[in-house]
């Protein structure tokens, strides 16, 4: 097969595969300080005074696995799809339905229908590419050996946009400050800065393709991807290590809000400064992971990481003064990030050189099945105890470690990876 001529991962594409992540999570965080005292507040209209917390807490489950569940569905299809068109026309299709979904949200919770909220952010999930296509993007144009700083950095604009999203929506929900803010106001925000975004990927994104495939890529084969290749034995053991990592992430992930709700009656603009202190450490250790990974390698990262994600997980539920949360969230922050990392930079040097955009839409929808399943049983376990999701989430994290132990040998032996000092 002819490989085609492909341009160089430079400052410029660089800055817009950054911007374009930036601004992709700017707008994906915008729920997070909003979502939780929205469904949970009795004084609210989107639920009648009737419907009991318990209740509400399933129905917050389901608003939060709206998202990830068509992300699930569409990162396998978005990623086939730009393997065969090319990153650029499929990056800002998705982009320009994303950005009409955000619109949505913003009428819909304005006028109290929560199942047209629930319609509008799956559509939004499905349609939201970016992340698969941007570490596509640059797994395709940049040096094999720089691979781990180019995924640090994509993680980087994920974590900048972790600390401007949420302090953005806290304070466009807060009529306190504003009298016209409601809680539909940020998602008018996410509409304008989408448009930007688009009108940027357009402007500045290169567009190429990775190879001249012939043959249009069917719908059935779309779907079947993701399951062929999580079946694939080169890739396996990487995915079930995905898999256990990002539960152990998202089980605490989309709890430490209701959580802070429940136990310390925080409002959208609490959570929105707690969750944008979250994302230093998550930003910092994108810069730490560069110098540990040629002492400690890959595997022995993610087992580490791991491990004490477990523990940090645990003390955060500890302290009775929300004071205490200022401490407790900085070593959860770190770990994250170091997992995240090592599971996405292992995935893709498994992967072949022409099927980049595939197994990494394939390892986004992994990711965002997590997201799903975390979001639904999250819901059912923290109706029965508020505590209950980080408990689950510890375990799994416990389980991502000792996976990695299990089969640290054999990795190494059987020349899965490319590149053995990453191990």
């Amino acid at each position: 097969m002819h490989k085609p001529s492909l341009p160089k991962l430079n400052f410029r594409i660089r800055a817009v595969v950054f911007c374009t992540v930036l601004f992709g999570f700017i707008g994906l965080s915008l729920p997070y300080p909003i979502f939780s005292p929205m469904l949970l507040s009795k004084t609210y209209g989107l639920f009648g005074p009737s419907v009991s917390n318990q209740v509400r807490l399933i129905l917050l489950g389901i608003s939060l696995a709206a998202y990830p569940t068509g992300q699930f569905l569409g990162s396998p299809i978005l990623g086939r799809l730009s393997d065969h068109y090319g990153r650029k026309p499929v990056l800002i299709l998705s982009l320009c339905v994303t950005t009409i979904c955000y619109l949505g949200i913003g009428f819909a919770i304005r006028l109290f229908l929560f199942w047209i909220i629930l319609l509008c952010l799956f559509i939004a999930g499905f349609s939201e590419g970016n992340v698969a296509i941007a570490q596509s993007t640059t797994a395709d144009l940049g040096a094999y050996r720089e691979k781990a700083k180019n995924f640090s950095s994509i993680n980087i604009a994920t974590n900048i946009g972790w600390i401007i999203g949420p302090l953005i929506s806290g304070k466009l929900a807060d009529s306190a400050l504003v009298s016209w803010f409601t809680y539909s106001t940020p998602f008018y925000f996410a509409f304008l800065l989408g448009i930007g975004n688009i009108l940027f990927v357009i402007a500045a994104f290169p567009n190429y393709k990775i190879a001249q495939i012939s043959k249009h890529p069917a719908w059935k084969d779309l779907f079947s991807t993701f399951v062929k290749n999580i079946k694939r034995p080169d890739l396996r053991i990487f995915f079930v290590y995905t898999l256990l990592g990002f539960l152990s992430v998202f089980f605490y992930f989309y709890y430490y809000a209701p959580f802070m709700v429940e136990r310390f009656q925080f409002g959208p603009s609490q959570i929105a400064n707690f969750t944008a202190y979250m994302s230093i450490p998550l930003i910092i250790a994108n810069y730490l992971i560069r110098y540990l990974m040629p002492h400690w390698g890959l595997v022995k990262l993610g087992i580490y990481s791991h491990f004490i994600l477990a523990a940090a997980i645990i003390i955060f539920i500890l302290p009775k003064s929300a004071n205490a949360l200022w401490f407790t969230i900085l070593p959860i922050g770190f770990m994250i990030t170091v997992s995240e990392i090592s599971s996405a930079v292992l995935v893709s040097n498994a992967a072949g050189e022409h099927e980049q955009g595939t197994i990494m839409g394939v390892y986004r929808s992994l990711q965002v099945l997590t997201e799903l399943l975390a979001a639904l049983f999250g819901g059912l376990l923290a109706s029965i105890n508020i505590h209950a999701p980080f408990i689950v989430s510890c375990g799994f994290a416990i389980l991502a470690a000792l996976l990695l132990i299990f089969f640290k040998s054999a990795l190494t032996k059987k020349d899965v990876l490319k590149n053995h000092r990453e191990i």
